[in-house]
């Protein structure tokens, strides 16, 4: 059975809710906003179908980006602390080691999750990115212009190497629904003019470009270092 865009969308839409906060946390809060009393349970509904309207206008960043979904924090929040009250008025009528034990259990379930997320920053290491970034923009002539395909639109180089270059149109998987078809290397003439050079840094969104690729291999390499490659566009 062969899955509609309406259905991936959904479905990447999802699981990538669930990388961010956990499927189970979203599924009790709805459950929350659905028991609410009536008044407030309405006012949960609408917040929930805000969410949704507004994550229909953005398909792409939904499952791509998860600042996006900053706003879905204490939407959350509400519908848990409907679910946990019950639980939290229950501990709160006991006392003694059953108190203790439910606290104890709360600041190790949080204390779990911190260092998992400290674990997750401190395996990856970005000391190399001011080394890299300052090389390649030291590679780029001054006074030039230069087109590329690069890295988080260009705000590495513009943070560390203080260059700001345009932007090569992106393949992805928006831009191939949009525009099945569509070849940007038809447009090179037109999207290049008036650059001196191409800089690549972004090699896996130029091997998703073959015709690119075809079009630059005809340049000479101005200047090419460990992770990035700058084409001269006016020879």
């Amino acid at each position: 059975m062969i899955s509609s865009p309406a259905q991936i969308f959904y479905t990447k839409w999802l699981a990538f809710l669930g990388t961010i906060f956990g499927q189970t946390i979203i599924f009790l809060s709805i459950a929350g906003a659905l028991i609410a009393k009536p008044r407030m349970r309405w006012l949960f509904i609408s917040l929930w179908i805000g969410y949704l309207l507004y994550g229909l206008t953005l398909p792409f960043q939904m499952y791509t980006h998860s600042y996006y979904h900053i706003q879905l924090i204490p939407i959350l929040a509400l519908g848990l602390a409907v679910v946990l009250n019950p639980l939290i008025e229950s501990v709160s009528a006991i006392g003694g080691v059953g108190r203790v034990g439910f606290i104890a259990l709360v600041v190790a379930v949080i204390g779990y999750q911190a260092y998992v997320a400290r674990s997750v920053l401190v395996a990856e290491d970005f000391h190399h990115e001011p080394a890299f970034w300052s090389s390649v923009a030291e590679a780029i002539p001054a006074d030039s212009d230069t087109i590329g395909l690069t890295h988080d639109y260009g705000y590495r180089l513009m943070l560390y190497g203080w260059r700001k270059i345009s932007l090569w149109p992106l393949t992805t998987g928006l831009s191939e629904t949009r525009n099945p078809g569509d070849n940007n290397a038809d447009e090179f003439t037109e999207l290049t003019e008036g650059m001196d050079y191409f800089l690549v840094t972004a090699y896996g969104q130029l091997e998703k470009q073959p015709g690119l690729k075809k079009i630059l291999d005809t340049y000479p390499i101005a200047a090419e270092g460990d992770g990035y490659v700058l084409y001269d566009l006016k020879k």
